[in-house]
């Protein structure tokens, strides 16, 4: 019989500002709470918001015999709410893989979310779509991603950067998003197989009881918003809106997402 595992309950890295209705924001896959800060700007005028770095992300701890699947990243998020002192229901909004964990989160504790805002997610449907999705990308996420050629694909491309080796565009906008290598590469290659490879976005998106706002980007990936047309049954609770960009609305449009917010018409 197998070791039980027991789900990590680490306290998270948090930032803390603003006054009023709690607003929770989960970052993506690569990423850090600083990529709210445009956002946080924004909402902190009428709202706690509360940004956390995600297990293995950011400045959070990064324990190597982690899991890093869902179990993990709830109990670390749960934990650190608690911790926060946060004990009324609070508007929870997730960014790309955050949204993922942030959907799931909804459905376990569904009295403690009173709204949520899924943006930019990544609805893919089994394993063989996510990788040739995810796979076709580029040759630094084809074999980044792979098990037995992460580590060298990563630190190549680290130690490119380091010696600008890369475009001046990639340079400049790694520069400004500092927190793109602040992972291991067991917190990024777990959190990509058991949150994104392994989602059930299509049961989840079915069965979530939270009113739920989902927020796409028309020009992510054609990909979410087919499986999302023709493949998926969303929850009567769910609200669907496209918005004209790409794949990081909050980074582009956080205006668009903070009204939203405020609003809470969805």
């Amino acid at each position: 019989m197998g070791r039980r595992h027991v789900p990590e309950k680490l306290l998270l890295h948090s930032r803390v500002s603003g006054s009023g209705p709690v607003v929770v924001l989960l970052h993506g896959f690569l990423s850090s709470s600083e990529y709210w800060r445009s956002v946080a700007a924004i909402s902190e005028k009428d709202h706690t918001v509360i940004a956390l770095d995600l297990l293995g992300f950011g400045e959070s701890p990064k324990p190597r015999r982690s899991r890093y699947d869902y179990d993990d990243h709830i109990a670390s998020i749960e934990a650190t709410l608690h911790h926060l002192g946060v004990t009324k229901p609070f508007t929870l909004v997730g960014h790309s893989m955050g949204s993922l964990i942030a959907l799931r989160y909804a459905r376990l504790f569904e009295s403690k979310v009173s709204r949520l805002v899924l943006v930019n997610m990544p609805v893919m449907l089994g394993k063989k779509q996510v990788y040739e999705e995810i796979g076709s990308t580029s040759f630094a996420y084809r074999y980044g991603l792979r098990p037995y050629t992460h580590r060298i694909a990563w630190a190549i491309f680290r130690s490119l950067f380091r010696l600008r080796l890369l475009s001046g565009k990639t340079v400049k906008r790694l520069q400004e998003n500092a927190y793109f290598f602040q992972h291991t590469s067991f917190s990024r290659l777990r959190s990509f197989q058991k949150i994104i490879a392994d989602a059930s976005a299509d049961i989840d998106l079915a069965s979530v009881r939270v009113r739920t706002l989902l927020l796409a980007g028309i020009d992510d990936r054609s990909v979410y918003l087919e499986n999302l047309a023709h493949r998926i049954t969303l929850s009567p609770a769910v609200s669907l809106e496209t918005v004209k960009t790409g794949h990081h609305i909050p980074c582009v449009m956080p205006s668009v997402l903070a009204s939203r917010l405020r609003s809470g018409v969805y």
